[in-house]
């Protein structure tokens, strides 16, 4: 078909979810049934390829699974939920998630996923958010029984086109059940004490406490959002850094955190001498660990499903395609919840990865060859420029149309921040590792930990002080062309030096 089929492929399924979400489920299900039978009647008529049929499959694929997400069962909390609204009713549910205490508001309380298996009495399914008031000492995995009152999640706005609803809905959570402090609560079935999720929610509180032990409370509620995903002891004022400077993706386990630990598993793996493709098959078990010891949430899986098929690559395929990877990351996490499609974070993690693999290169092609690129210091500086370039250019239409507003500061201090956060995960892993098994060693590592986090977060407190480019009238018709546009561009320059490279001459043959 080509030489990035998971490519073609992906655009394919893209389009049937787009088309769904345009047109709307039945009448685009129709449609893409008919175009289906219509390409299958000119395959088998010889005018077009196999190729084209599973092009043809994927799209429809698309269509299916987009409009399959949209069909509400009639035991849904979604379907429920008005009828339910406002009146004390008697859940049973799992604890989905690990319960975090948040001590800020009127009263503290704990706060956890729960999957719904019955209301009053009969079965409803469904996820909702649950706000436990008062005691309720429950732990991941336990099977409860309280009693409260559903609501719909709070249609709060942050800015530009985000809405705290849609967020929640984009994770299949459509009701908040709130338990009053006096309200009954038991647990009617505790989590197995060897299970799968027991072990990682042991570890992630046993690395909570090191950082805790290790750091200050500032500083282990950064770490604790770097590696294990909770960000409920970040300080407000540290956050707000951050997210004004267009770097809140640092503080949020992504493919950097994945990329290094499953490096760092590799090598270390490697030392031993153990063969290629079971190192490989090891780093992917270690990254399911960690994926579920951080909570497993939509991002989290998202970076390493992408890492995981990235290290598959290199093993499976003799001349690895990173598009072509990144590509049948996309297809997986799509044929598994098409409703990503709409969420920012991963709108933003492909769109970012896409810009480093197509832009980067286009960037940094001037400068190669040049005396410059003799010289480590200064390529490296160069080369961090380019991708720190590549990854605005990728991600400004999306910020733009969602957040209302562009940071062109993240340009200049994404440069010296990046390779300084790098660094902070590799020492904060090394904390984590000696608290564990080596405390006597975990003082200069802290130690280290702390100068370069304190040096990052002061050099993007400088950065939050520069104004940033307001882009509240950007509409979605906007967003798509400026990406269209940035995709032509991009395919002619790679279309003109392929038919460069290939049009030089080649070398006499030495006889």
């Amino acid at each position: 078909m080509t030489r990035r089929p998971a490519v073609i492929l992906a655009l394919a399924f893209v389009a049937g979810i787009c088309g769904e979400n345009i047109f709307g489920p039945l009448p685009f299900l129709f449609i893409a049934v008919g175009l289906f039978a219509g390409v299958v009647i000119v395959v088998r008529c010889g005018r077009l390829g196999s190729g084209a049929l599973l092009v043809a499959l994927a799209f429809l694929c698309g269509a299916f699974a987009a409009w399959d997400r949209s069909v509400i069962p009639a035991d849904h909390i979604r379907a429920q939920l008005d009828r339910l609204k406002g009146r004390a009713v008697d859940v049973v549910c799992l604890v989905a998630a690990p319960p975090e205490k948040k001590t800020n508001g009127l009263a503290p309380k704990s706060v956890f996923i729960g999957d719904l298996e019955q209301v009053s009495g009969c079965r409803l399914s469904g996820r909702v958010i649950v706000n436990l008031y008062g005691a309720g000492d429950f732990r991941y995995g336990d099977r409860v029984h309280v009693n409260g009152k559903f609501s719909r999640p709070f249609n709060f706005s942050p800015g530009g086109k985000l809405s705290y609803r849609d967020y929640l809905a984009r994770q299949g959570i459509y009701a908040v059940l709130h338990v009053r402090t006096q309200a009954p609560r038991r647990c009617l079935e505790a989590r197995r004490s060897w299970s799968w999720e027991a072990m990682t929610l042991a570890a992630r509180l046993r690395l909570q406490e090191v950082f805790r032990q290790s750091l200050s409370p500032g500083e282990a509620g950064l770490m604790n959002a770097m590696l294990l995903g909770p960000r409920n002891d970040i300080p407000p004022h540290v956050y707000d850094i951050f997210r004004k400077t267009g770097t809140a993706h640092i503080i949020a386990i992504s493919g950097m955190n994945m990329t290094l630990t499953s490096a760092g598993v590799i090598f270390i793996l490697g030392l031993f001498r153990i063969p290629r493709l079971p190192r490989a098959l090891l780093a992917v078990v270690i990254l399911a660990f960690y994926s579920c010891m951080a909570g497993n949430s939509a991002p989290v899986a998202r970076s390493a499903l992408m890492a995981a098929v990235f290290i598959l690559s290199f093993v499976i395929e003799r001349e690895t395609d990173a598009a072509n990877s990144l590509a049948l990351a996309a297809l997986l996490l799509l044929a598994a919840d098409p409703g990503q499609l709409n969420d920012i974070g991963f709108q933003l993690s492909f769109a970012c990865v896409a810009a480093l693999l197509l832009l980067a290169p286009l960037i940094l092609a001037p400068f190669e060859g040049a005396p410059c690129q003799e010289n480590k210091v200064a390529w490296g500086l160069i080369e961090g420029a380019g991708v720190t370039l590549a990854a605005f250019i990728g991600s400004a239409g999306i910020l733009a149309y969602d957040f209302g507003y562009m940071t062109p500061v993240g340009l200049i201090v994404n440069l010296p921040v990046i390779p300084l956060m790098a660094l902070v995960t590799a020492l904060g892993a090394a904390v984590a590792f000696t608290g564990l098994a080596l405390p006597f060693l975990v003082t200069p590592f802290a130690l280290g930990l702390k100068v370069v986090l304190n040096i990052s977060v002061w050099i993007l407190a400088q950065a939050a002080r520069m104004p940033v480019v307001p882009c509240a009238g950007v509409s979605g018709w906007v967003a798509g062309a400026y990406y269209g546009i940035l995709l032509s561009v991009t395919a002619y320059f790679h279309m003109t030096a392929r038919k460069n490279r290939f049009s030089q001459p080649r070398p006499p043959l030495i006889h």
